[in-house]
């Protein structure tokens, strides 16, 4: 992308009300079961290798609550922060990223 493109390109910018609705769309177990090895447990929550710190079976994965830890490098969050982390974007884009996975269509604004 170039200097001019960048700089035309609006910043993504969305209502909180369309940022619970991408969460709400975006199940943490499914995006982070997309990029990452995890199995479910007998108790609902999933497990599995951590893909920041690369050890197996260290990456807990709670759906009920929306949110995701490792036990190892004690990195956490919920699905946002972890697309954040993981692809290395900006907030804004990062609920964008998800906004398109979940096919919502919202207007961004800059």
């Amino acid at each position: 992308m170039t200097s001019d493109e960048w700089a035309s390109t609006p910043f993504p910018s969305y209502t909180e009300a369309q940022e619970t609705e991408i969460t709400r769309r975006s199940p943490v177990a499914d995006v982070i079961g997309e990029h990452t090895s995890i199995h479910r447990l007998e108790d609902g929550a999933y497990r599995g290798a951590c893909p920041f710190c690369n050890r197996p079976d260290t990456l807990e994965v709670f759906p009920e609550t929306g949110r995701w830890r490792c036990s190892n490098c004690l990195e956490t969050g919920d699905v946002m922060i972890f697309i954040n982390k993981f692809l290395g974007l900006w907030r804004a884009d990062a609920y964008k990223f998800l906004a398109d996975r979940a096919g919502l269509n919202f207007e961004v604004g800059a």
